[in-house]
């Protein structure tokens, strides 16, 4: 219990190192958020709200910078306890997994978010002009991104049944 304690509490100090450093890089992480919505002007619609918006931007991205730190912590404390074909099928499996949720990240950045914002600049072109509230821009980005990360993980879930036995392959 100790030594999870150890490792939870690293893996947070971790966790606000990384996200004082997004924090220190704000501008930057902002600018390639926003890259993808080329014609776009964003407001500020709420008292506070790029602030609170910040905010999250900077825990969502020090959690996925900092989420191998921790993945790797939990490894360290299972690793002892596990057998060497279970070692040998979970190590692969989760670093494929953050492989494949980054492909998903990087996918929705370069191809699914430009092209839903070109179809809904487009859509309404005529009718009114792209005012939009950074923080509903900032809903919409992330929910594509995570769920396109999500859904890059299908292969691991397939392996996942296959190897338990759920799911013949």
């Amino acid at each position: 219990v100790e030594e999870f304690r150890q490792r939870l509490f690293f893996s947070l100090v971790m966790f606000l190192i990384i996200s004082t450093g997004c924090f220190y890089f704000l501008n930057v992480i902002v600018e390639i958020i926003k890259s993808p919505a080329v014609g776009v002007k964003f407001f500020q619609f709420a008292p506070g709200e790029y602030f609170f918006t910040s905010i999250k931007l900077v825990f969502y991205s020090g959690l996925i910078l900092s989420s191998p730190i921790f993945i790797y912590q939990v490894l360290l404390f299972l690793v002892p306890g596990m057998t060497y074909q279970e070692q040998k099928i979970l190590i692969p499996i989760l670093i494929i997994s953050y492989i494949l949720f980054g492909l998903g990240l990087i996918f929705a950045y370069k191809v699914l978010i430009p092209s839903a914002l070109k179809f809904f600049l487009e859509y309404g072109a005529n009718v009114v002009d792209p005012l939009w509230s950074f923080e509903q821009y900032f809903e919409f980005f992330s929910f594509i991104a995570f769920t396109c990360g999500l859904g890059f993980q299908i292969p691991i879930i397939q392996v996942v049944l296959c190897i338990t036995n759920i799911i013949k392959p």
